[in-house]
């Protein structure tokens, strides 16, 4: 979960630096997004792995934890969707 995170911090910043120049190679950010997308992928599959791993027995951890990645999804998709409105 860690390195899917760290990972996707990563490719968040390549997105938003892609995004903010003031030519913007069309390519290049079309990658960062792509890169981004597959890395919130690896996470919520990671997340979901760990929330199964806390046992039926902490529910509410469970629940925690995968709205957490559901949250992260959600703000990724509202910065991909400014991204596009400025571009």
């Amino acid at each position: 979960v860690l390195r899917s995170a760290k990972t996707l911090v990563e490719d968040t910043k390549a997105l938003v630096s892609a995004s903010g120049t003031e030519i913007i190679d069309q390519e290049h950010l079309s990658k960062c997004v792509q890169a981004s997308v597959k890395t919130m992928g690896k996470l919520s599959d990671s997340v979901k792995l760990a929330a199964a791993s806390l046992g039926s027995d902490q529910p509410d951890a469970q629940i925690l934890v995968i709205n957490s990645v559901k949250d992260v999804a959600t703000s990724l998709k509202d910065l991909v969707s400014t991204i596009k409105v400025v571009v």
